[in-house]
């Protein structure tokens, strides 16, 4: 049986490194070389995040304990291992080093974890919030890929719902390390919060 203590415990960790990185250049007056960095950090916490889930996904698939040692299984059959989970999951059935599953659109995170999990598990936290989960997949995709369909997509779901912002057109960077006036909270805290609270949330 799989544990995601450690995979809790380090991801946690990393987490919080990045977050005081983007806490710390949001301090620095505006730059091509601060909007890189800041980019490069809010990619890489996205990478983490999918990296963990996809782990802590594919362990419950095949049961697993967590820090309370309260056992996370599937509905559908176990699987054997992680290999065979991941084939589960994986549209064209490759192996895990050669396919990539995508741990960040709501409508596939939904769907993928409706048809796995028993409603009452806490893997159904992972998707509460379709608005953070698409404006991550919106700035995450602008920054990585920065093509036409990314930047429309940024717009509709970013730009054009903050508008409030004194930059009249703000970059990723830019977004990141603008205060949501609601919550008064920067976005990448936002955002890196609720990776935080689901990870809690599903490792308890």
């Amino acid at each position: 049986m799989y544990s995601i203590k450690s995979l809790h415990r380090n991801f946690i960790a990393e987490l919080s490194s990045l977050e005081q990185i983007l806490k710390d250049l949001s301090l620095e007056p505006k730059s091509y070389k601060r909007d890189v960095f800041i980019q490069g950090a809010f990619l890489r916490a996205v990478i983490n995040w999918e990296n963990f889930i996809e782990e802590c996904f594919l362990a419950a698939m095949c049961t697993c304990k967590t820090n309370s040692n309260s056992v996370l299984r599937p509905k559908i059959t176990l699987s054997r291992n992680k290999n065979e989970a991941f084939k589960k999951i994986s549209a064209n059935r490759r192996l895990r080093d050669g396919d990539y599953v995508d741990w960040i659109d709501y409508q596939k995170l939904k769907q993928r974890v409706d048809y796995t999990f028993h409603h009452r598990s806490r893997f159904h936290c992972i998707y509460r919030d379709a608005t953070i989960l698409n404006q991550v997949k919106a700035i995450r995709n602008h920054i990585a890929h920065n093509s036409k369909h990314s930047e429309r997509n940024f717009r509709e779901q970013i730009i054009q719902n903050v508008g409030y912002l004194a930059i009249p057109d703000p970059n990723a960077a830019d977004i990141l390390v603008s205060t949501n006036r609601r919550r008064a909270l920067k976005f990448f805290s936002i955002y890196l919060s609720y990776y935080t609270e689901t990870a809690n949330e599903i490792c308890k």
